[in-house]
């Protein structure tokens, strides 16, 4: 009896707020009851299963497919704009970074670590793109996006604890010939063109190329304003506070981009059933530095604030006009930030009949320079940095798959990933000499930060695995299946601590390239190695049962597991005090059950979902001091325990002829069962419990709303859109007392857009504008070990329009 009273309780306020969000359109039913003539919606179908493609309404997976169509109307900057869609799924980014923060259903990562496998894989024509930096796709030439929930261990399984967004690209089509080309302008001179062509040589071989450019100059202002005092009796601090000195920043734009990305591809099918798709893909971002606003809560005892450095308040206006950077040739601030890639890739499909064999092969280069001044002031060389890594990504992937045989179904395969990274981070940290603790300014009362830190190290990390799945359709109405997945990943880790570049033969040579010091034979003394193998099977198994032609359920449980690792920041201080040390594999065990129905003939396709899912060794990273020293790192610990329960709705309906519904919400309920940290790695000391914490970046709720008319107008057709997305407040990363935890605030961001198009479908011109209600909000948020907060802020309201057409030859 109390099992079924919690359970009504724990099910009643999601399923109102379902209700409610189901009951949006009631004034309208009348309409809709008399709109005979509405036809019904088209069939989506989607790759989940890897076995071709199958009808979303009866595959037994919570997955949300977004087309080109749907993309497209959002305007979106990167890919995190299909939150929209997507319940319980929240898309932010790592502070300081134009980084993804992917969260789903509980689970997401926060912080930069150039070896840490994302919780939330992002999979590009089944290459799996191997961390956050590069996860923030921009939005071109995408044919659909596929957002799989929970944990994908056995088809998807590279570390997809949380789940997967699988991107697909457009191929070149056979016997066409066409030219598309966009431009668009908005807000903060932001320019952005899109151009693809398609050219078909013969019936067999067609070649595409696809590329986007935008630059803008950004939405921050370099306006932060510190009035430094000498509480700790340094130098540079006396100096400044017998000066009265106050700091300004000089008010020019900053955070603007400059990016270009693009594809060319070649498609060959020698014969009927063989497909042989080869592509290149580039990208270069030269963007500026990411600014970041210093959000110190007052009386918070975090240090910055104790010097002179505030967080700003309510009094200092906008946060957007509040960011602060400072020039610094050493880390690179005078210049930009620099992102490179280049990818080759080669799928073949070949239809063999009864099955279909599958094959990837794929080469990724990415260099990444990212110079920041992360305390949000523009005081010189406080705590400046640049973040370099190199890393290359080889994947091999091959599969075989039946096609619709009468009673087995089934996938099986193999996989191959080698990741090799190297990283050095050149720190100047100028509030050693504000505090009295470094050498010291060459004039008294600045920083000259001569003898800056770095740190190096670098990982290559080996991953295969085995893959089967299969169904077995029992009768008419009842299928089961299941699938496992063996997955081995080996890890070999060398470190030297942080090291003055004084000590190296050739100073200077660093300060110029950061990377030249992970050549560890110019520095041995602080030198160490590691290495480690994880290896693990995971598994699924569905039962489905198809009611009748429009309603169908399944129930799935499923294990998904993440790799161990280590920390791209282990030894900042010293060895002694934190020594080399790798985190353990975490696990996810998922119970999950669905209905999907097709109501109204076909006008009314919903989707709804409860899920239960429990972690173990949840891996979580935090910022944490190094005892007896003035140096911080972020380190990854096997925190403990956690479960997460929610239920999911999506629904798309044919309102008229011209008007379509779409709307979805997620409900979730995530606690720790157990959160311990060893933060000073001293067995003789109780850890710290964090388990009463709310877990980071898990939204009690989350929801979109898209509202489309279409109709004809001045020989063409006329698309008005408006859509919504909603997110409740959400812990984003703990500071020491509970009550300094940083938190991404609640917010609706709603956006209009209108869009003609010739009957032809050649010309249209679009105007839209986006967070209509002009909100400020936090896109992340960090606390620095008791010296300071800094956050990222979402774009405030912008408008633009887009002008394109599409020509075939």
């Amino acid at each position: 009896m109390r099992l079924r009273t919690a359970l009504a309780i724990t099910m009643a306020k999601p399923l109102f707020i379902i209700a409610t969000l189901t009951s949006v359109v009631p004034s309208i039913m009348p309409v809709i009851a008399q709109a005979q003539s509405a036809g019904a919606l088209e069939e989506i179908f989607v790759t989940a299963t890897r076995r071709g493609e199958t009808d979303i309404q009866t595959t037994p997976i919570a997955v949300t497919a977004v087309s080109s169509a749907d993309f497209d109307k959002l305007f979106a900057q990167d890919i995190g704009e299909i939150a929209t869609y997507v319940p319980n799924f929240s898309a932010a980014t790592v502070t300081g970074f134009n980084a993804a923060s992917f969260a789903m259903r509980g689970a997401a990562e926060t912080d930069i670590i150039v070896y840490f496998d994302p919780k939330v894989g992002v999979l590009v024509d089944d290459f799996v793109v191997p961390h956050v930096q590069t996860q923030l796709l921009e939005p071109f030439d995408i044919e659909t996006i596929e957002v799989l929930r929970g944990p994908q261990g056995t088809l998807f399984g590279k570390n997809t604890t949380a789940g997967a967004v699988v991107v697909r690209t457009r191929r070149p089509v056979l016997d066409q010939r066409s030219v598309e080309a966009s431009v668009q302008y908005g807000s903060f001179n932001d320019i952005k063109t899109r151009f693809a062509g398609n050219l078909s040589l013969n019936d067999s071989f067609a070649i595409r190329i696809a590329g986007i450019y935008q630059s803008n100059d950004g939405y921050y202002r370099n306006g932060k304003v510190d009035q430094p005092t000498n509480a700790f009796g340094g130098a540079v601090g006396d100096a400044l506070a017998r000066s009265g000195s106050t700091l300004t920043g000089d008010g020019r734009d900053l955070g603007g981009k400059d990016i270009f990305s693009g594809r060319f591809k070649a498609l060959w099918q020698p014969m009927e059933g063989l497909s042989i798709l080869g592509q290149y893909e580039i990208i270069r971002d030269s963007s500026d530095p990411v600014p970041v606003v210093n959000t110190t809560p007052a009386r918070s005892r975090q240090l910055a604030e104790t010097f002179g450095f505030p967080g700003i308040t309510a009094a200092d206006g906008d946060p957007l006009d509040r960011a602060g950077l400072h020039q610094s040739a050493i880390t690179g601030l005078d210049g930009n930030q620099r992102v490179h890639v280049d990818g080759g890739y080669l799928n073949v499909e070949w239809d063999l009949g009864q099955h279909t064999l599958y094959a990837l092969a794929g080469y990724r280069y990415q260099e990444s320079r990212l110079p920041n001044e992360y305390l949000g002031t523009t005081y010189d060389s406080f705590f400046s940095a640049t973040r370099d890594d190199d890393r290359e990504t080889l994947q091999l992937e091959a599969r075989i798959a039946s096609n619709d045989l009468q009673k087995l179904n089934y996938v099986a395969g193999v996989f191959y990933q080698q990741n090799d990274a190297e990283f050095c981070v050149l720190q100047q940290l100028g509030l050693l000499e504000f505090f009295g603790t470094g050498t010291g300014g060459a004039v008294v009362g600045t920083l000259d930060n001569a003898n800056p830190l770095i740190l190096c190290n670098q990982q290559d990390a080996t991953a295969w695995a085995v893959f089967g799945d299969m169904v077995v359709d029992v009768n008419d109405r009842l299928s089961i299946g299941g699938g496992v997945r063996w997955t081995d990943e080996k890890k070999d880790y060398v470190a030297r601590q942080g090291t003055p570049v004084t000590l190296f033969p050739d100073p200077q040579a660093i300060i110029a390239n950061p990377l030249a010091g992970a050549d560890f034979s110019l520095v041995s003394a602080g030198v160490e190695t590691d290495a480690n193998d994880w290896g693990e099977l995971t598994w699924r198994a569905t039962l489905s049962w198809q009611f009748n032609a429009d309603l169908f359920a399944y129930f799935t449980a499923s294990r998904g597991f993440k790799s161990g690792g280590y920390n791209d920041q282990a030894g900042s201080g010293t060895f002694a005090q934190f020594p080399v040390s790798s985190y353990d594999p975490e696990f996810a065990n998922n119970r999950e059950v669905g209905l999907k129905a097709t109501l109204l003939d076909g006008r009314l396709l919903t989707s709804l979902t409860y899920f239960h899912v429990t972690y173990d060794d949840f891996q979580r990273s935090r910022v944490v001091a190094v005892p007896n020293t003035a140096f911080q790192e972020t380190r990854t610990f096997n925190a403990g325990k956690l479960k997460a329960q929610g239920i999911e709705f999506e629904g798309t309906m044919q309102l008229t002829e011209g008007l379509t519904l779409r709307a979805n919400l997620g409900w979730l309920d995530s606690k720790y069962r157990e959160f311990l940290l060893d933060q000073d790695n001293n067995p003789a000391t109780p850890p710290d419990d964090f388990s009463d914490r709310t877990p980071t970046r898990s939204p009690e709720f989350t929801g979109g709303l898209d509202l489309t008319y279409l109709y004809p107008l001045a020989g063409g057709d006329v698309r008005l859109n408006y859509n919504f997305s909603y997110e409740k407040e959400n812990t984003y990363y703990y500071a020491d007392s509970a009550r300094f935890d940083t938190v991404l605030e609640e917010r609706t961001i709603s956006n209009i857009s209108a869009t003609w198009t010739d009957a032809a479908d050649r010309f249209y011109i679009s105007a839209f504008a986006k967070n209509l209600s002009d909100d400020r909000y936090q896109t992340a948020a960090q606390y620095v070990a008791s010296l300071w907060t800094f956050s990222n802020y979402g774009p405030p309201r912008s408008f633009g329009v887009q002008v394109g057409g599409k020509f075939d030859f």
